[in-house]
């Protein structure tokens, strides 16, 4: 009979300390489920930071190069063009070789700016439209765009004033 006692005594004893230990399994599986949750919270807030801010900076550089667009479209119409202004029409057509010839006149007037300046890595040329009916371009430093000089380029005869 005492044997008998001490069998089931130490069984009652076994199945507590695997009750304990399963128990204490459990509790550490929710802690584990409670921390990963957490984690994915915080990556996904991390994640929506990014997006947040990849999509403020596409829409900063959006403005800015709606910016820039508007200031060129400003300054090509603030300029004075010595042309003859066609007709109002709503279909206005420009011709192929119009604008050809307006590209090879630009080419040309930047070619002639180059050939002034002279070679020189620190500087790029840009064009900058009709004054007076001479093509301008500039001299602008690379680095920092500054403009350097200006020319007003004179495509027919081949000369050029300098203004600065």
């Amino acid at each position: 009979m005492n044997k008998k006692r001490i069998a089931i005594i130490l069984g009652i004893v076994v199945i507590i300390i695997i009750i304990i230990l399963l128990s204490i399994r459990l509790i550490s599986i929710r802690n584990n489920d409670e921390n990963t949750l957490a984690f994915n919270n915080e990556d996904n807030t991390i994640e929506n930071q990014i997006e947040n801010n990849v999509v403020i900076d596409n829409e900063i550089n959006n403005e800015v190069e709606n910016n820039i667009q508007e200031e060129n479209e400003n300054n090509t119409q603030d300029e004075d063009i010595d042309e003859p202004n066609p007709p109002a029409d709503d279909k206005q057509e420009v011709s192929k070789e119009t604008i050809e010839k307006e590209q090879s006149n630009e080419e040309k007037a930047m070619d002639i700016v180059k050939k002034d300046w002279g070679a020189d890595s620190k500087v790029y040329f840009s064009y900058e439209g009709i004054t007076e009916g001479k093509y301008k371009v500039c001299v602008r430093e690379t680095e920092t765009t500054h403009a350097i000089t200006y020319y007003l380029v004179d495509v027919n005869n081949g000369t050029f004033e300098i203004q600065n």
